[in-house]
């Protein structure tokens, strides 16, 4: 698909319209992006020219081999000129051979008096206009406002036309309101202001007028003395301080003081005044009454009251009275005793009485806040406490205090490889691990083919504490010196010089165990998984021939094994690769087929006969019931002709005549195969390659005669 390039310019987030130069300023960055991406695979944009004295690196600002997406950024740094930017895009990837497409636009920014310098456009030249109707044409890359003049502009822009119109000097006079750009300034004498011309040099002169005589209005608005408005000559005024002001001139500014008011003092009373009537006039008498009585000293009028005599006061109690219910009392001296569980006092001015709430029975609320028994609060009657002792803990009472007696503390430990733990009020006890465990002796030893996916269960019980190491099966491989059922290279004698090509495998062996445990309540009729882990084996094949001609043959055998080199104490696996090939020529027709067994025959032996198939053991299980599964799997990838590149025969089993199909579950019909002799011993009701989280019992079918999966467990490194 054809692509184009047509560019916008964007600056602090206002982007220009498409295809058109644009004005901008400097300091702030500029981005450059295609207005249309469709088709563009790679994309190329340049910076071919820049103000004179801009600092900026001409040449490539971006590009992509690879994207769609054409963009690039740069930050104008001088005035008065044009930074002409050249975007190409390909419709291809990695810009193969000439741009599918090219436009070359200008980012324009204008000098302090408006104008601006047009780029130079020797390289690259200047597209085709839009009306040529050339291949390639593009609006003009001077277009400012859309104008399609260039260099030209349209007088407004600060092009040429626009510095013809407003060469560099005066460009307008403006006065108030209004303004002159262009034709001859006058300059007009008015207001006492002349003007003439001496060179080019405009001078001014001012003609100040005689000053006339000038007068002044003056008033007085506040405490006024004579006079309070007048009307005075404006050249000459003078100023005259009355009373205590005085009056003078200092620093440009009239001086007027007046001294600090001092304390006046009053000869005469003025009044009497009882808050109701008063006296202002005549003679004031204080006469004796309700036992105060007045005389005069001099000018000291006294005052005196007779001494106190004893005042009684009369008491009475209106209800739940005690004692007497009332009495007088001598009223200077008042005392207050506190019966029964009331309680007297004084505080800030008032007499304080305070019986508890609910009168004399008082509850009390009691809680046990831990390693608590029965009710852990309650609410008592405080008068009357009892206090019980459970379990090893007696209570009494002596010498005012409470008494709680328990046996002393015991302490428990861990003999024989017993270890016990506590974590909080638990205490745990462990008993101690089995390094190597066989869960069947082996003896009565058989063989049989596991099925591919199938999902096979046995039962076990564990004596005791299980961690680390590995669990063993033992299993057959294919044999590839007696029938080659490993790395089969080719099904013919030998390769031919008319058979040329290659084919290569990639094959995936695996084998996950699990534990399973019952569960427990509503779910003891399934087996829950809690531990797995996969043994697997990887492996890689290839068989290259070519031919010169009928006489010439070169063929490559190769095989790759990736495989697990050891498993740790902790059941924690370490992986390895191991390579090998074998490549003969011959000048012959055709070359023998066990002349490239050679090379990869130590793989072969590797992955041929019996082994002892480990998977590690990387958890801990405590002694109990526990149901073993296993299944494998394969995956593999073929490209050429499928030939045989694993070979996988049987495992080892025991025969175990309980296990025998010919017996069945009391009411089970004939060859009813979910009619388990032990539960959950057998194989899984549906292909899978995965380890389910949970099995029903009802899941698992019988899976042969007299067999039973041979299994041990080993804690060492290998």
């Amino acid at each position: 698909m054809a692509c184009s390039s047509l560019i916008k310019f964007t600056q602090n987030a206002v982007t220009g319209p498409d295809g058109e130069a644009v004005t901008g300023v400097i300091s702030l960055a500029v981005t450059v992006d295609n207005v249309d991406n469709t088709g563009v695979a790679s994309w190329q944009i340049d910076l071919v020219d820049v103000p004179s004295g801009s600092v900026l690196t001409l040449g490539e600002l971006d590009s992509n081999d690879n994207d769609g997406a054409p963009t690039a950024s740069f930050t104008p740094d001088l005035a008065g000129g044009c930074y002409r930017i050249v975007l190409k895009t390909w419709d291809a990837i990695n810009r193969v051979g000439a741009p599918t497409d090219t436009d070359i636009r200008n980012f324009v920014v204008l000098d302090a008096a408006g104008f601006v310098s047009p780029p130079s456009q020797i390289w690259p030249r200047p597209l085709p206009p839009t009306d040529s109707g050339e291949p390639g044409n593009k609006p003009n890359e001077l277009n400012l406002g859309g104008q399609e003049r260039g260099w030209a502009g349209d007088g407004t822009d600060g092009l040429l036309d626009y510095r013809f119109k407003h060469p560099a000097g005066v460009r307008g006079v403006s006065a108030g309101g209004a303004s002159v750009g262009a034709g001859t300034i006058v300059f007009s004498n008015s207001n006492n202001v002349s003007f003439g011309l001496n060179g080019s040099t405009v001078t001014a002169t001012i003609t100040v007028p005689a000053q006339t005589n000038q007068t002044v209005g003056l008033y007085a608005v506040g405490n006024t003395t004579q006079n309070s408005s007048t009307t005075l000559d404006a050249r000459t005024i003078s100023y005259d301080g009355l009373g205590a002001a005085t009056v003078g001139f200092s620093n440009g500014s009239v001086q007027i003081s007046v001294p600090t008011q001092t304390v006046q003092t009053q000869s005469l009373i003025a009044g009497l005044y009882d808050g109701v009537n008063s006296i202002s006039t005549g003679t004031v008498r204080f006469t004796n009454a309700n036992g105060v009585s007045f005389s005069i000293d001099g000018q000291t009028i006294s005052g005196s009251v007779a001494a106190q005599t004893n005042q009684t006061i009369g008491l009475y109690a209106l209800g739940n009275t005690t004692q007497n219910s009332s009495t007088t009392l001598d009223a200077r001296t008042l005392s207050f005793n506190g019966l029964g569980i009331a309680s007297v006092g004084y505080s800030n001015g008032s007499i304080q009485i305070s019986v508890p709430s609910g009168g004399e029975v008082v509850t009390l609320s009691a809680f046990a806040v831990g390693n608590t028994t029965q009710n852990s609060s309650t609410t008592l009657d405080q008068r009357s406490i009892s206090f019980n002792g459970l379990g090893a803990a007696t209570m009494g009472y002596s010498n005012g205090s409470i008494q709680v007696s328990a046996p002393a503390v015991s302490s428990l430990s861990g003999v024989g490889g017993i270890s016990i733990s506590t974590n909080g009020s638990t205490i745990s006890i462990r008993g101690p691990n089995v390094t190597n465990y066989e869960p069947f002796f082996f003896s009565g030893t058989t063989t049989y083919a596991p099925a591919i996916g199938s999902l096979y269960f046995q039962p076990f019980e564990l004596p005791a504490n299980l961690s680390g190491g590995r669990l063993n099966r033992y299993v057959s491989f294919g044999n590839f010196a007696s029938n080659g059922g490993i790395l089969v290279a080719t099904n013919s004698a030998s390769f031919v010089s008319g058979t040329t090509g290659g084919r290569s495998v990639s094959f995936t062996y695996g084998n996950s165990l699990a534990l399973y445990s019952l569960g427990v309540g509503t779910n003891s009729t399934r087996l829950e998984s809690l531990w797995s882990n996969t043994f697997t084996v990887g492996l890689a094949h290839s068989v290259s021939v070519s031919s010169g001609g009928a006489t010439n043959l070169s063929v490559t055998n190769a095989a790759t094994l990736s495989y697990i080199v050891s498993i740790d104490s902790a059941g924690a696996y370490t992986t390895t690769t191991f390579s090998s090939s074998s490549s003969r020529s011959t000048a012959a027709s055709n070359l023998n087929t066990n002349q490239l067994t050679a090379g990869v025959s130590s793989i072969a032996s590797i992955l041929s006969g019996k082994w002892v198939l480990p998977v590690g053991f990387n958890t801990t299980v405590p002694p109990g019931q526990y149901w073993l599964a296993q299944v494998y799997t394969t995956a593999s990838t073929t490209q050429g002709t499928s030939l045989q590149c694993f070979s996988f025969v049987n495992q080892l089993a025991l025969s175990m005549a309980s296990q025998d199909t010919a017996f069945r579950v009391w009411g089970a019909s004939t060859g009813n195969t979910s009619s388990q002799i032990f539960p959950g011993a057998g194989v899984y009701s549906a292909q899978t390659a995965a380890i389910p989280a949970t099995v029903a019992f009802s899941d698992i079918r019988t899976y042969g005669t007299n067999l039973s999966q041979y299994f041990n467990f080993i804690n060492s490194t290998i």
